[in-house]
């Protein structure tokens, strides 16, 4: 399970920091949890971050998995990897 939080982490990262980039040169003095929309944007990313991990079957094949996901609400998952990403954009 960690493993898999790590990279689920490790690609909204790259994900986010790819939007980040994309805005123009007058956003640059803002910080990257600005560029990012603040906490709504990376909680909407989050939690679809979230929902596509417990969609997909390879992941949903392992019984230790999906008793994580079972004994954590997709809410509460999603909560705390938009607290994370938040933190890491400087929000």
């Amino acid at each position: 399970m960690k493993s898999l939080l790590t990279k689920t982490t490790l690609a909204a990262c790259l994900a986010m920091c790819g939007l980040a980039h994309a805005d123009s040169g007058a956003d640059q003095n803002k910080s990257l949890y600005d560029r990012l929309g603040g906490i709504q944007k990376i909680a909407a990313a989050a939690d679809n971050c979230i929902r596509m991990e417990m969609a997909d079957d390879m992941i949903r094949s392992d019984e230790k998995v999906m008793a994580a996901f079972e004994r954590v609400p997709r809410p509460v998952l999603a909560f705390g990897l938009a607290a994370y990403l938040a933190h890491l954009a400087g929000g």
